[in-house]
């Protein structure tokens, strides 16, 4: 009878092949033991010339060379470099696929050599990113015009108030009625 906790390696790789995600195991030797459907089509060179025998380190290459064809030879050089350091010391790796999509894969180191890594699409949350980041910037714009509109509204009031209440005052010191010395002054008391 077989354990319940036990799955079968088949039917677990199977299992993993269905993850919307990527998962990849290299083997201690850097040749590819498994990538999942997801993973391939996030980076269908690589794992398509490491299945033909290519090593790693230059089916990374072969990727890269295929998404930026036109790079210089010094821009390739660095990029490639970023992300084998990336890959050996298990950073996360946030890259632009052929599609378009933006994915990021982390790798993890296995006590017996292997490596595994994780693909998620996060095209969804940058799109976001990216649309939050424009409505601050139309927010902040907005703030911005309203306390110019405000600066010079009260500007633009001030300028002939000034002008009022100076005139009431020099009209307080004419020949005025009760009535209306008691409407100037009222009103130059209100400021």
């Amino acid at each position: 009878m077989q354990d319940e906790n036990n799955i079968p390696a088949e039917r677990a790789w199977l299992a993993l092949d269905q993850l919307q995600g990527g998962f990849i195991v290299y083997r201690p030797d850097g040749t590819l033991r498994y990538a999942n459907k997801a993973a391939r089509e996030h980076w269908p060179v690589l794992y398509s010339s490491m299945d033909d025998g290519i090593s790693f380190h230059d089916s990374v290459a072969r990727q890269i060379r295929s998404l930026f064809p036109r790079l210089n030879e010094a821009t390739f050089q660095v990029r490639h470099t970023i992300v084998m350091d990336a890959i050996r010391k298990c950073k996360d790796l946030d890259m632009v696929t052929a599609t378009g999509r933006h994915v990021v894969t982390s790798h993890s180191h296995l006590d017996d050599g292997h490596i595994i890594g994780v693909t998620h699409d996060v095209t969804d949350l940058v799109q976001r990113e990216i649309s939050l980041n424009a409505a601050r910037r139309h927010a902040l714009m907005a703030s911005e015009a309203k306390s110019e509109f405000l600066a010079s509204m009260s500007h633009e009031i001030r300028t002939p108030m000034n002008g009022i209440v100076g005139m009431t005052e020099v009209l307080g010191d004419t020949a005025l009625t009760q009535d209306q010395r008691l409407y100037a002054v009222s009103y130059t008391h209100l400021r």
